[in-house]
């Protein structure tokens, strides 16, 4: 703060150039840098005036640079602020001549050296004849055959056999066993023991059926099946052909007005109706539609028709 002790010799003013404050200061702050108290802008206090009028005012300037703060003595002398020895720029002036020194000193030997290797792949480009080595046919590449892939078998159902109307199984000359009536939906069963029919080596097969029903279903794997379907009148009412006429349907398959006399040639005779079909929906299906008379049926066989085998054909290894 302004001392009223010391002053026109001690003190002057000066504005600041920022914000116009008019500011007091001693004479020996000259060329220093302080803060304006209105603005707090760093400004360079101006030269003191010569003269002692105290009402003479100057203008400071703007500090763009933080200064160095000098020693201020206390008889008012400034000492200059000490230099900082450039140590970095000399170490990279040395890093630098020791590089151009070696480049130097080894340059001889970096351009013998490439001279050299250039001398002699011209050398050797100019004595050594040019040699163009006829083509050499690629050996052909023999890729043996591979066999196609054989798909994974399909589950393959063993036979079922069913004989209509029966109550209980039974094995027939052959050794296969025939199931009890299973399958069928409506009508009803018959047997006749004493029955004597013509036309087979297994009569006991025909000596029981079922008659009336309206249709028939089977599970079974989807695939191939050759169907055989076992009929003998021995219904004692069937006196003649004609007396005795249904329809029915093997998986799309239609045997219209079917006579089972005909088609034996009389009563008390076996006969077998063989019907091959596809299973695409996991079931044999078979409908029966009456005519004349019940429709009857006296046994079914449903026997998977086993795969051919496939023969693929191979070429010939050739030895040559």
């Amino acid at each position: 703060m302004w001392n009223p002790i010391f002053n026109s010799m001690n003190e002057f003013k000066f504005v600041c150039p920022v914000c116009g404050q008019h500011i007091k200061c001693e004479s020996w702050r000259s060329n220093s840098t302080m803060e304006c108290p209105t603005c707090f802008q760093k400004i360079i206090v101006p030269q003191s005036p010569a003269t002692d009028d105290v009402a003479l005012i100057i203008t400071g300037s703007k500090a763009r640079k933080q200064r160095v703060p000098t020693a201020v003595t206390n008889l008012g002398t400034t000492t200059p602020p000490k230099k900082k020895f450039p140590t970095a720029a000399i170490a990279f002036v040395i890093l630098l001549c020791a590089a151009i020194a070696m480049v130097f000193v080894f340059k001889g030997k970096i351009f013998k050296s490439t001279g050299n290797q250039t001398n002699v792949q011209t050398n050797q480009t100019e004595s050594a004849p040019v040699v163009t080595a006829a083509p050499v046919a690629a050996p052909a590449l023999v890729v043996a055959p591979t066999p196609a892939a054989t798909p994974a078998p399909a589950p393959v159902l063993p036979p079922v056999r069913i004989k209509a109307g029966s109550s209980a199984p039974f094995t027939d000359s052959e050794g296969n066993v025939w199931l009890p009536d299973q399958g069928f939906v409506g009508g009803e069963t018959i047997e006749r023991p004493d029955a004597q029919i013509a036309n087979t080596k297994d009569p006991a097969i025909y000596r029981s059926e079922r008659y009336g029903m309206t249709s028939f279903s089977y599970p079974v794997p989807n695939g191939k099946y050759t169907v055989k379907l076992h009929f003998a009148e021995t219904y004692e009412g069937i006196t003649r052909p004609g007396q005795r006429l249904f329809s029915f349907n093997v998986k799309g398959q239609e045997f219209k007005d079917f006579d089972v006399w005909v088609k034996a040639g009389g009563p008390l005779r076996a006969y077998i109706e063989t019907v091959s079909v596809e299973v695409t929906d996991g079931k044999l299906d078979i409908s029966f539609t009456s005519k004349m008379e019940n429709p009857q049926i006296n046994g079914i066989e449903i026997i998977p028709e086993t795969a051919k085998p496939v023969v693929v054909a191979r070429p010939a290894n050739n030895t040559n």
